[in-house]
């Protein structure tokens, strides 16, 4: 009783060891107007205060001033004792002040030190691209729970595109109070666009005074554990900054889509290359607009070159990037525009968002809207290649140049129902890739094998992949044949050291007229295992079960999306038995927003043995479930996983007469 008496006036003494004095007035005053309010319900920490104050200063210089505060809950929320800004470095970013503050619940301060600051740049290692961004990290020590965190920092930035900016307010903690703030500097009246997307329904309370700030209270945190939703882009809520400074000339105009189209236009024009490297007289158009795609995609590699103050998001100059035989998607797409204009055709930029999230009729005109660059080659005619899209700016045939392992007059999966952005000379002119341009991604497997009375296997699989569905073409351009059988070894699950894996023949990987085929040879010496009379195979062709799409027990908050993927995958086996089998699952047939499924198992003895058949389809679908459709989308979804998880263990289980012990 004394105990529990004391426990209160305990924990009363260690709060009231925080003295807030010695944080800074801001997170003095925010930690005191909290003081009484109960945390949210399972946090983990709780954000007392976001604010970012962003002021221009001119010549497209932005001075971002942001102060942070977290009340530390639990051992999980300890991981607010770091702080990290991203830059581009060199004169375009610099942090000009970085402070911490730990303030425990025993009352001892932790100041953040000079030692506590990383600062890393990324390095130029070319097999993963070459990075130009700045990382700062500021790490204080002894962070535990109950801990009052704060960070003050100051850092000016310019982007090679402008001055342009973005904030978000939702995290994985809630936020009591999340401020935005802008201004123009006092010796230049620039008036300053601030664009809340995604508010609702997240938050309903923002106080907004247009061109000048944001303010939301109680912001829930990101829910947790939801797979399957949409792109945070596309979903939560952000802000999209932009100072509209009249007098900066070198950056592309954000008033319309037209004007911003026509600028990247130039900035690509004016990089080309001038010299001629092909030599493609007397052929027809397509004939040399296929030339130069293989000249492309076969002699300068795709690399990912990050942005870095001098380039932004132009591209480097031709000759450059023929010297090095690399470049990202500027690059490719200036090498293949300028040697395409060379060769009698007008070609111009396309800017493309691909992997993450879409492009919405309604954004703000920006570059940040993009992440991707591909070409538009202007035709006077059909070519009847599918890729080819009509617009009132004339017809022109879209090419990838950055993705070796689709073939012209086809686009990636990527770019499926995603809207483009053509940067005619007159313009953008926005359009979408056909339907019939997208290149459908697809894997075929088929098995011929043996068993032997032990349950050892033996036998071939015929590999057929379209696209790069399982990256096998990608390997084996970029690594070589002896990949393939390390590739396989890694996917074929419980392989021992006593089994076999041989690599029989090897397709091209570059020939994009036809699926890119592998034959191996393998021996298993437990491909079939044996349990209360049935035999069960070992599976080398079918996917894995379906996620969760969320934990038990919770509601769910984002609505649901699968994404892009339209991937078929087939399997066929015909697998000899030394023993007469009869199907566990015959048959099972399924039909769902998410996915088509296919299974068919068929057995037929002869000479004492069985050769057993089987049939596996799925083909996957996009989907979307809204906010009033979720219960739907999670009661198909269950139902797909259960059919899938059904073929996984009764599709390769067989009776055996007579039984096996």
């Amino acid at each position: 009783m004394i105990r529990a008496l004391l426990v209160p006036f305990l924990m009363a003494a260690a709060l009231g060891a925080q003295d807030l004095g010695r944080l800074p007035s801001w997170a003095r005053e925010a930690a005191q107007a909290a003081a009484r309010e109960p945390a949210p319900a399972g946090a983990d920490a709780w954000v007392l205060l976001d604010r970012t104050e962003m002021t221009y200063t001119g010549s497209g210089d932005v001075a971002s001033r942001r102060f942070r505060l977290v009340k530390v809950l639990t051992g999980l929320g300890i991981g607010e004792g770091a702080y990290g800004l991203q830059g581009l470095g060199g004169g375009a970013s610099k942090v000009r002040k970085l402070k911490g503050w730990n303030l425990r619940a025993d009352g001892d301060l932790v100041k953040l030190e000079s030692d506590d600051v990383l600062v890393a740049t990324g390095g130029g290692d070319e097999t993963v691209g070459i990075n130009g961004r700045v990382s700062t990290l500021a790490v204080l020590g002894r962070v535990a729970p109950g801990s009052l965190v704060a960070f003050e920092s100051l850092e000016n930035f310019r982007t090679p595109m402008g001055p342009l900016g973005a904030a978000g307010p939702m995290e994985e903690h809630p936020v009591r109070t999340w401020e935005l703030t802008v201004a123009a500097s006092t010796w230049k009246d620039v008036p300053a666009r601030l664009e809340p997307r995604h508010f609702s329904p997240w938050l309903t309370n923002a106080e907004v005074i247009p061109g000048k700030s944001i303010r939301v209270v109680n912001v829930p945190g990101i829910p947790k554990g939801e797979r399957a939703r949409p792109h945070d882009r596309n979903t939560l809520p952000w802000v999209a900054v932009a100072f509209l400074d009249p007098s900066i000339r070198d950056v592309p105009r954000v008033d319309t889509w037209a004007n911003f189209g026509a600028w990247i236009n130039q900035a690509y024009t004016s990089r080309r290359p001038t010299t001629r490297v092909l030599a493609t007289a007397g052929t027809t158009p397509q004939e040399r607009l296929r030339t130069l795609h293989q000249e492309v995609i076969r002699q300068i590699a795709y690399k990912a070159v990050y942005l870095t103050p001098e380039r932004g998001w132009v591209p480097e100059g031709g000759a450059e990037v023929f010297r090095k035989r690399y470049g990202d998607c500027k690059d490719l797409t200036s090498i293949l525009t300028g040697e395409a204009a060379l060769l009698g055709f007008e070609a111009c930029p396309v800017l493309a968002l691909i992997h993450d999230g879409r492009v919405e009729p309604d954004e703000p005109v920006s570059l940040y809207c993009f992440n991707h660059v591909i070409s538009a080659i202007r035709l006077e005619r059909t070519l009847g290649l599918d890729a080819e899209v009509e617009t009132p700016a004339g017809r022109f045939l879209l090419v990838d140049p950055t993705d070796p392992f689709t073939p012209l007059g086809k686009l990636s999966q990527a770019h499926a129902r995603q809207p483009m952005l053509i940067c005619t000379p007159a313009g953008g002119v926005w359009t979408v890739a056909p339907a019939k341009a997208v290149l459908r991604p697809a894997i075929r497997i088929r098995m011929e094998a043996a068993a032997g009375a032990g349950g050892e296997v033996s036998g071939t699989l015929r590999l057929q992949e379209t696209g790069n569905a399982l990256g096998l073409r990608q390997a084996t351009r970029n690594q070589g044949p002896s990949r393939m059988k390390d590739y396989f070894l890694e996917h074929v699950e419980g392989l021992p050291p006593t089994g076999a894996l041989e690599v029989k023949s090897l397709g091209d990987p570059m020939d994009l007229d036809r699926p890119f085929e592998v034959v191996v040879a393998f021996r298993h010496p437990r491909g079939v295992t044996f349990a209360a009379g049935e035999a069960s195979l070992l599976d080398w062709g079918l996917p894995g079960p379906l996620q969760p799409l969320q934990e038990a027990g919770k509601a769910r908050r984002f609505p649901i999306e699968t994404g892009e993927s339209e991937l078929t995958r087939e399997f066929e086996a015909s697998i000899r038995l030394p023993w007469s089998v009869v199907p566990v699952l015959p048959e099972l047939q399924a039909d769902s927003p998410f996915q088509t499924l296919k299974w068919n198992a068929g057995a037929a003895t002869r000479d004492g043995g069985t050769t057993v058949d089987l049939r596996f389809s799925q083909t996957l679908r996009p989907a979307f479930f809204d906010a009033g459709r979720l219960e739907e989308g999670l009661a198909r979804w269950k139902k797909d996983r259960a059919d899938l998880k059904r073929i996984l263990s009764d599709g390769l289980a067989f009776k055996v007469a007579p039984p096996i012990n």
